[in-house]
Protein backbone atom coordinates (compact mmCIF):
# COMPACT_ATOMS: atom_id res chain seq x y z
CA UNK A 1 0.00 0.00 0.00
CA UNK A 2 1.37 3.58 -0.96
CA UNK A 3 1.02 6.10 1.79
CA UNK A 4 0.37 9.69 -0.04
CA UNK A 5 2.55 12.58 1.02
CA UNK A 6 1.62 14.79 3.80
CA UNK A 7 0.64 18.23 3.63
CA UNK A 8 2.49 21.14 4.78
CA UNK A 9 -0.04 21.66 7.41
CA UNK A 10 0.25 17.75 8.80
CA UNK A 11 1.72 17.17 12.26
CA UNK A 12 4.23 14.59 11.86
CA UNK A 13 6.80 12.81 14.72
CA UNK A 14 8.51 9.73 15.85
CA UNK A 15 6.54 6.44 15.89
CA UNK A 16 6.07 5.41 19.80
CA UNK A 17 8.88 2.69 20.11
CA UNK A 18 11.48 4.49 17.36
CA UNK A 19 14.41 5.49 18.75
CA UNK A 20 16.80 8.10 16.82
CA UNK A 21 20.60 7.34 18.09
CA UNK A 22 23.89 8.26 16.90
CA UNK A 23 25.80 4.50 16.55
CA UNK A 24 28.95 5.45 16.98
CA UNK A 25 30.06 1.78 15.76
CA UNK A 26 29.08 2.43 12.62
CA UNK A 27 29.35 6.75 11.86
CA UNK A 28 26.02 7.08 11.45
CA UNK A 29 22.48 7.75 12.79
CA UNK A 30 20.50 5.04 13.32
CA UNK A 31 16.42 4.02 14.03
CA UNK A 32 16.11 1.45 16.46
CA UNK A 33 12.66 -0.36 17.05
CA UNK A 34 11.15 -3.57 18.11
CA UNK A 35 11.75 -5.07 14.39
CA UNK A 36 15.29 -3.94 13.98
CA UNK A 37 17.66 -1.03 13.12
CA UNK A 38 17.78 1.06 10.10
CA UNK A 39 20.97 3.15 9.09
CA UNK A 40 20.24 6.59 7.61
CA UNK A 41 21.93 8.38 5.28
CA UNK A 42 22.66 12.21 5.88
CA UNK A 43 19.24 13.02 4.15
CA UNK A 44 17.33 10.84 6.05
CA UNK A 45 18.68 11.82 9.55
CA UNK A 46 18.76 15.18 8.99
CA UNK A 47 14.66 15.26 8.44
CA UNK A 48 14.06 12.40 11.01
CA UNK A 49 16.11 14.17 13.44
CA UNK A 50 13.52 16.93 13.42
CA UNK A 51 10.50 15.11 13.56
CA UNK A 52 12.09 13.82 17.27
CA UNK A 53 9.22 16.48 18.54
CA UNK A 54 5.73 17.04 16.85
CA UNK A 55 6.79 19.23 14.14
CA UNK A 56 4.25 20.21 10.55
CA UNK A 57 5.74 19.30 7.25
CA UNK A 58 5.83 23.10 6.15
CA UNK A 59 7.95 24.24 9.21
CA UNK A 60 10.55 21.08 8.46
CA UNK A 61 10.91 21.97 5.10
CA UNK A 62 11.18 25.75 5.99
CA UNK A 63 13.89 24.37 8.37
CA UNK A 64 15.61 22.37 5.80
CA UNK A 65 15.75 24.56 3.33
CA UNK A 66 17.39 27.52 5.64
CA UNK A 67 19.86 24.96 6.32
CA UNK A 68 20.56 24.20 2.35
CA UNK A 69 19.24 27.54 0.98
CA UNK A 70 20.70 25.84 -2.60
CA UNK A 71 19.25 22.67 -2.77
CA UNK A 72 15.52 22.51 -3.75
CA UNK A 73 14.41 19.74 -1.67
CA UNK A 74 10.45 19.91 -0.98
CA UNK A 75 9.17 17.32 -3.41
CA UNK A 76 12.21 14.85 -1.85
CA UNK A 77 10.71 15.45 1.39
CA UNK A 78 7.88 15.42 1.51
CA UNK A 79 8.82 11.53 -1.02
CA UNK A 80 10.97 10.22 2.29
CA UNK A 81 8.18 11.52 4.68
CA UNK A 82 5.62 9.36 2.83
CA UNK A 83 8.23 6.31 2.94
CA UNK A 84 9.06 7.10 6.45
CA UNK A 85 5.03 7.05 7.31
CA UNK A 86 4.71 3.72 5.17
CA UNK A 87 7.60 2.27 7.11
CA UNK A 88 5.58 3.32 10.39
CA UNK A 89 8.72 5.46 11.59
CA UNK A 90 6.37 8.63 11.50
CA UNK A 91 3.06 8.98 12.43
CA UNK A 92 0.53 12.21 11.38
CA UNK A 93 -0.37 13.61 15.04
CA UNK A 94 -3.48 15.70 15.75
CA UNK A 95 -3.70 18.87 15.08
CA UNK A 96 -1.86 20.16 18.30
CA UNK A 97 0.53 22.75 17.75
Amino acid sequence: MTVAAPTDHDIIALRRGIRLQWEQHQQAWVILFPEGMVTLNDSASAILRLCQDEVSVGTLIATLQQQFPDANLAADVREFLATALQENWLVITPDRL
